[in-house]
């Protein structure tokens, strides 16, 4: 809403990654823990190879926190920036709609496109990092899937299997989440034309219907790597996604009745 500030969208963004981060950890750091349960139960309790296995096994948390927690420092930086645009984007339409200064909105769409496009190149690296781990882990999940659905044993006692891949998919889910919010600047840049040609003016004004033709020439959005991220490229990636899923499930059930 154009009544938030900046800190107010940021702030608000920021505690839904921090309950992202710990969902994470519950899910996963519990497993872990299980594990090491499962191995200490093979070995002696007082031989040094539990210990090691203890320390090995703290390390390995400790680990885990501290990326996590960095990954979730990374997309809090760039979920900043594009909160910063989004607020701006709409005080710029709210602006002229009060003052209606076509001519001068030119020149202050010129200072918001500069905005968009240096904040896309301030991150572009930080965000195609995490876009393309995203996808690797999507290639370990369904590789771990095919392999967890061709065990004869489907016990609730195999689901412990799935566990490591539990990181995997939150990555995925904060992927996607970057993905979805970068697209809304490209979203809100479209209907800003639309918008500016629906303002009521006392007679027909060539300055304002120069504003809307400059607005859809302008193609204004968030680019990465020289690529507008938008929604159709989400829809058309989650239309990829779901035939991807689809097809390794029946690729598990076939080879499964083999």
């Amino acid at each position: 809403a154009s009544s938030e500030t900046w800190s107010m969208v940021s702030w608000r963004k920021l505690r839904r990654l921090l309950v992202w981060w710990l969902l994470t950890l519950l899910f996963t750091l519990p497993g872990q823990v299980k594990i090491i349960h499962q191995l200490t139960e093979l070995t002696p309790h007082d031989s040094l190879e539990t210990g090691c296995l203890w320390v090995a096994e703290g390390m390995t948390c400790l680990i885990f926190i501290l990326s996590t927690s960095l990954l979730v420092s990374a997309a809090f930086m760039q979920s900043h920036i594009v909160s910063a645009l989004e607020v701006f984007i709409d005080a710029w339409c709210c602006d002229l709609c009060e003052q209606r200064h076509f001519a001068e909105g030119v020149t202050t769409w010129n200072v918001v496109q500069v905005l968009i496009r240096r904040a896309g190149s301030s991150f572009e690296n930080m965000f195609t990092t995490i876009q393309t781990c995203a996808l690797l882990g999507g290639v370990v999940v369904a590789t771990h899937g095919i392999r967890f659905a061709l065990q004869p044993d489907w016990s609730l006692r195999g689901s412990v299997d799935l566990a490591p891949i539990l990181p995997l998919v939150s990555l995925a889910s904060l992927a996607g989440g970057l993905l979805l919010q970068c697209s809304c600047i490209s979203e809100k840049c479209s209907i800003v034309a639309p918008m500016t040609n629906q303002i009521v003016t006392e007679a027909m004004d060539g300055g304002r219907q120069y504003l809307v033709r400059f607005l859809i020439d302008s193609a204004a959005g968030m680019y990465v790597k020289g690529v507008k991220l938008d929604m159709t490229m989400v829809v058309n990636i989650v239309y990829f996604l779901l035939v991807a899923v689809s097809g390794f499930f029946g690729l598990a059930i076939r080879l499964s009745d083999l």
